[in-house]
């Protein structure tokens, strides 16, 4: 199991502090087999058990996953000892059934974030469908890179704010392309930027 660190800036302190981790598998390019990422799913909840409750862990599923197992996955969610701290990631692959999925995780109270937004079907339309559902929008690095306005007005949005609804900037490489989405109100991030800690946690 690998951990990328999910970092929030501290504007005040002027510095990055782990919020939490995104689980990855060691061999995604297998898990476009549902068995697998199911089994790969529930071994990737059993190593959690013991993990430290001050942060949050993102879990990615498949939506063909889901439409195999999805009861399965909420009850095993539901009896985990880090329930609370479990937030789940559909990857969507353009499924007709991504409405139903994250409507029956939040009625049984599991954390939604919407991954690559502005890919597929990750899109606007999603995000307001879902609004009352999720608590995080993670953002592509080719939207965020090539597209700073509709991030800035994701940021400025009054819907998005209302709902506490979390914007975080996935694959950040440089010192330059941090400052520029901080300008633009982003305050939590993902990538190699932040391989070195100790040159921006004090």
């Amino acid at each position: 199991m690998r951990k990328e660190p999910i970092y929030y800036y501290d504007e005040k302190k002027d510095k990055f502090v782990v919020e939490g981790f995104e689980v990855l598998a060691d061999f995604p390019y297998l898990l476009s087999n549902p068995e697998i990422d199911y089994k790969t799913f529930m071994h990737h909840l059993d190593l959690l058990k013991n993990e430290d409750k001050k942060y949050v862990y993102h879990l990615n599923i498949g939506t063909k996953t889901l439409e195999k197992y999805i009861d399965r996955v909420i009850e095993s969610i539901k009896k985990h000892p880090l329930r609370e701290n479990l937030v789940i990631e559909i990857l969507e692959e353009s499924h007709s059934k991504v409405d139903f999925f994250i409507q029956k995780f939040y009625e049984n109270g599991i954390r939604i974030s919407i991954d690559d937004f502005g890919t597929e079907s990750a899109n606007l339309d999603r995000v307001i469908k879902s609004i009352d559902f999720i608590e995080s929008i993670k953002i592509d690095r080719v939207v965020w890179k090539n597209f700073t306005e509709i991030v800035k007005g994701l940021v400025e949005s009054e819907v998005l704010k209302k709902s506490n609804i979390k914007i975080i900037a996935e694959k950040v490489e440089t010192e330059e392309e941090i400052k520029k989405l901080i300008s633009v109100g982003i305050r939590y991030f993902q990538g190699w930027y932040f391989k070195d800690l100790k040159t921006i946690v004090s």
